[in-house]
């Protein structure tokens, strides 16, 4: 029982000294008018530069992606991975992003004929406007990643197949066309055009626990 008492003090002075330090960085880091990278090297601050590229303004890969988004300039974020490492946005540049929504036909569950039957089917039902791409996507969507919708959210120019990303510069806002990709047959809507937001981040890493000087990536 003492030993016990023994560890839980022991994790508690080294989360609070972890909260400490975060809190010391993270002041000193956010003086305005000072060049962060230029604290660090002066308070030997272990460090590194990472350049995130956001792929998606919908769904993030990892903390730095999300951060980069949705963080202030100048602002420093955490601490993560268990005390280890603060995070500091210096600086965001844009990318253009389309919103996309599809219709799957896995060729992992069905035969190629098949599926291209099928969404030669679907497509002439939305063309037609018998059914609307959003009840279709339902119908057939049930095992889709993204749910049922099929909404892919804004994806980032550069990120996708090249080749869709050709079919998608030649489709009108609204339309749908099919593609043939990894996962099957898809039916694509192209939802919105060409819209301008954060697309990179350029993020000041500073190890907080010394003896963990490797962080997530």
């Amino acid at each position: 029982m003492m030993v016990l008492k023994i560890i839980l003090l022991a994790c508690l002075i080294c989360n609070n000294s972890f909260a400490q330090k975060f809190e010391t960085v993270k002041k000193r880091l956010e003086i305005k008018g000072e060049n962060p990278i230029d604290i660090c090297k002066k308070l030997k601050y272990k460090y590194r530069l990472d350049t995130v590229v956001i792929t998606n303004t919908s769904y993030f890969n990892s903390v730095q992606d999300s951060l980069s988004y949705k963080g202030k300039v100048g602002n420093v974020y955490g601490p993560y991975d268990n005390g280890k490492y603060a995070v500091q946005l210096l600086l965001t540049a844009p990318n253009t992003f389309t919103r996309l929504k599809r219709i799957n036909f896995d060729t992992s569950s069905m035969s190629k004929n098949l599926a291209d039957t099928m969404s030669n089917k679907v497509l002439k039902k939305i063309e037609k406007k018998e059914r609307t791409f959003e009840e279709m996507a339902k119908l057939y969507n049930k095992n889709e990643g993204f749910g049922t919708t099929g909404d892919l959210g804004y994806c980032a120019k550069g990120t996708l197949q090249p080749s869709l990303e050709k079919l998608i510069a030649k489709t009108k806002q609204g339309s749908v066309f099919k593609y043939w990709g990894n996962q099957g047959v898809d039916l694509i809507k192209v939802i919105d055009k060409d819209k301008t937001d954060k697309g990179y981040g350029l993020l000041l890493v500073v190890t907080l626990n010394e003896k963990n000087i490797v962080v997530a990536r």
